[in-house]
Order: structure tokens, then sequence, then C-alpha cells
């Protein structure tokens, strides 16, 4: 099966494409004209056809004749290839011809001036490599018998290219929305407490430790000058045993009283400080027993999830049905569920210098917004290493943002990586130009079933990209039988 490719046009305009010539004439020396030029390629032939129009030489001398060659010759190499050619003579010199080579019959080329409008030519050859980038010509000859004869030069009639076309698209960024920059740093401590009492000893067991990790955690934030901090949460979780009112109390209790200190050790304002507390963590049982392996694991789990059960029985469910496993969960996993979870709420000032944002890309990228991560990139050489690690930064710190999956695809498409763009499209969104790029994702890949669709769509929402995409494909500019 033949592809049809677009051919570029040199001194004629004459659409080159399979069977379908433009009614377009380009005129040659002495009046001779060109018109309807079609070329067809597959991988083992080259058809040529054009017709001459040789209607302006009715008038033309009785003694003289024109020669027309056509033509092929690379544009890069010597290689080149003419074919037969064609003659239009006057009255004398065409009868003169007809006695030199015979009968009409034996000189189908041979054609009288005043009876003949319009010459076609066709031509079947081998095609060759070197005919990928070559120029379709025609040397004309004129000749008499009283003047000299007239060599004209090789007349161009259209340049033929080839080559597989592809999409070239324009690329649709959106740019983020400005945001309140609101960061979140969190952690778990394990402070021990005595028995059944809310007191907090710093120095009892693991609590200098674990208080440390606390004290570290805020204080990352708090001395960052890029950084204010709107509030600390703290959360405390009594683990499942005894009664239920006074893991209340104890939850309650020791949460207030880790707060106090934190606030103290920091030295917070009191309205910093947030609290609260879960009196059991039946969560967190539920969580640990879907991560390990024990006997009757199933049976337990169904009665640790089932909430319609109130929290003691729940509790007394599982120490009699399964005593071994509750006595090996007491010692296990129960002390992991006494717990104070921390979060650090705060926010980062806005940047808008290009240095400075560049500077915290390298050092501490999840200070930055989406936005200045753009205004970053808008700075740098479209395409470069630079300018790709923003947008991967990027969506590697949002990587659910509609907008950087978006953004992040442009670029993967950029380096035609079609497994990393499409699944960065996954996640980019309704908007225009998440159809468009689906569109050109799909163009790319030679799915223009799928393609033409969405930028249509695209283009409907008026998005010029898309009407450029659609302009490319639509004028035969690409290789849609890849």
């Amino acid at each position: 099966m033949y592809n049809n490719r677009l051919l570029r046009h040199s001194l004629v305009t004459a659409a080159l494409a399979l069977l379908c010539g433009l009614q377009v004439a380009a005129e040659l020396p002495s009046g001779l004209k060109v018109k309807n030029t079609q070329i067809e390629q597959s991988e083992t032939q080259l058809v040529l056809g054009t017709v001459f129009d040789v209607s302006g030489l009715a008038d033309m001398k009785s003694d003289r004749e024109i020669w027309a060659f056509p033509v092929l010759r690379a544009e890069n190499s010597t290689d080149s290839l003419e074919f037969a050619p064609v003659c239009v003579a006057g009255h004398n010199r065409y009868y003169l011809l007809m006695r030199k080579y015979g009968k009409v019959e034996s000189a189908p080329w041979l054609f009288r001036a005043s009876k003949t409008t319009e010459i076609p030519f066709s031509i079947v050859t081998e095609y060759k490599p070197w005919m990928e980038h070559s120029v379709f010509a025609v040397r004309v000859q004129e000749r008499g018998c009283c003047e000299a004869d007239k060599n004209f030069a090789d007349l161009p009639i259209d340049v033929l290219d080839f080559e597989p076309r592809v999409l070239e698209p324009m690329w649709a960024f959106i740019t983020p929305p400005a945001e309140v920059k609101t960061r979140a740093l969190s952690g778990s401590a394990y402070i021990d407490f005595p028995v059944n009492r809310t007191e907090l000893y710093p120095d009892y067991r693991r609590n200098a430790y674990e208080l440390d990790v606390i004290h570290k955690t805020i204080n990352t934030v708090k001395d960052d000058a890029d950084v204010s901090i709107d509030s600390v949460s703290i959360k405390g979780f009594a683990s499942p045993e005894g009664p239920y009112n006074n893991n209340v109390r104890l939850a309650k209790g020791r949460t207030q009283t880790l707060t106090e200190y934190v606030r103290t050790l920091c030295a917070f304002e009191p309205g910093i400080m947030r609290q609260a507390f879960e009196p059991e963590d039946w969560q967190g049982l539920v969580k640990r027993l879907n991560e390990i392996d024990i006997e009757n694991r199933e049976q337990i789990l169904a009665i640790a999830s089932d909430s319609s059960i109130e929290p003691d029985a729940r509790n007394s469910m599982i120490q009699k049905r399964f005593p071994a496993q509750y006595k090996w969960l007491l010692d296990n996993v129960y002390p992991a569920l006494r717990h104070s979870d921390y979060v650090v709420y705060y926010t980062v000032v806005d940047y808008s210098d290009p240095a400075k944002i560049a500077e915290v890309l390298r050092t501490a990228p999840g200070k930055l917004s989406l936005g200045e991560m753009f205004t970053l990139a808008n700075t740098l050489e479209p395409g470069s290493k630079e300018y790709l690690e923003v947008f991967d930064i990027a969506v590697r710190l949002y990587p659910d943002n509609a907008i950087a999956n978006l953004n992040a695809a442009n670029t993967a498409l950029m380096q035609r990586d079609y497994t990393r763009a499409g699944s960065y499209l996954t996640k980019a969104g309704d908007s225009p130009e998440a159809d468009y790029l689906r569109g050109v994702f799909h163009a790319l890949n030679n799915d223009y079933t799928t393609a033409m669709p969405l930028l249509r769509k695209a283009a409907a929402a008026g998005l010029k990209q898309a009407d450029d995409a659609l302009s490319q494909i639509e004028t035969k500019k690409l290789d849609k039988t890849k």
C-alpha cells in the first residue's frame, strides 16, 4: 500500500499527494507549461506523473521543435535519472521527424503543436534511497533549422521529500495559582507514665530520648528564618486494656501534661498549642493485626474492627476467647498503642527571586510552591537539563496535583518519554490543556483516531496550540501511516 507523504513545494505551487494534483500550472521556457503533478511512493516503486500543457504553442514556428526531458536528481548527491522526452513540433518539423522515425506508432513522444493542447506524462521506476530527497525537474531544448539550438537549465517542478513527518507540537503549560504555603511536620513519641498516673517524669525510662526527639523536631521548624509556626498539635492515645472510663482519664490527663511540658520547653505562647486524645487506640491495633501473623488472627481482627461493640466488651471478648494471643498482644503490641502524635503546622515565606528559588530547590524543595518552581523554570532554557529537573522535582513533591502532572507531561513529551508522559496524563485533570496534551500523546504514537477528537475538543475550548496541531495534521504534514 502506498504511503501518502507531504512533499515540500519549490517554485511550483502544486499539492503532491497520491492521485491528488491541483490545477496549477508552471510555465517552462518557450511557453510550455506543466500542471497536475502527482507523485506516489512505496517501498519499491516511485510513480511520477504530470501534464504538459502545450496550448500556448499553437502558433509555433513551422520549422521549430521543443523537447522536454523529465529528470529526477538527488538533492545532496550526483545521483539522477532521466526519463524519455516528449517533443512538440511545428508543421514542417513534425513531418520531417515523422519521415525520419516512421509512423506515429513508432514515435509516441512526438506531437504536432497546432493539434495538441495537453500531453500526459507518467513513469513507474524503481524506488531508490537517494530519491527520498530529490528534485523533479524538466530540461527544455528548442531546436530549428535556421536558428541556433537553445538549451535551458533544468527547471524544478517539485521537490520530493519522503522523510516521514511527525507532529511538531507547541507545548501547553499551566501557570500554577498562588498559594499560602502551609506545611506540617509530624511524628510520634512513646512517653512512659507510671501505671495509672498522669504525671510526666522527663528522666523516667526512655522519656528523655522521646522528649528530645519532639524538641528537635519543633526546633527544626522554629529555627528556620523563612518559616513561622502556626500551631503545634499533640494527640495522646491509650491502649485498649483496662476500663474504658479510666483510659479516658489517663489519655486526657497524659496528653494535657505532655502538651504543657512541650509548651514550656519550647517557650510557646499558650495559644500555639493544641491538644486532643483517643482513649483507646483500636485503629492502631487493627493496623498492627493486619501486619502480623498470629493464630486466630482473623477472628481477633473481626472483633477489634467491630465498632458496634463497646470498647470494654471488645477487649474482654479477645481476652476470654483467645487468652494466649491476648497475652502476646499485651506484651508485644499494646505498648506501642500508648503514644502521643504531634504535628507542627507552619507557613513558609514567599520567594520571588529566581536565584533564591534555585537555592531553596537544592536545599529544601518542600518549602517551594508550584508557582515558585514555575517562576524559576521560566528563567531557564526550555528543554535544558536544569529546566526539565524543575518540573521533575515539582511532580515528585506534588504527585497528585493536576497542574504538576500536566506540566511534567509537557516535559516528558519533549523528551519523547511516552511511558512517563502517559503516567502523568492520567493525573493531569480535565482542562483544555490536558485534552490537548492527551491528543498530542496519541498523535505522536500515530493513533489519530484517538487524537483527533481530543485536539478538536481543546480547539473548541479556545486553545491555540490545538488549532496548530490540527492544522499540521489536516494539511497532511504528518506521516499517518507509520
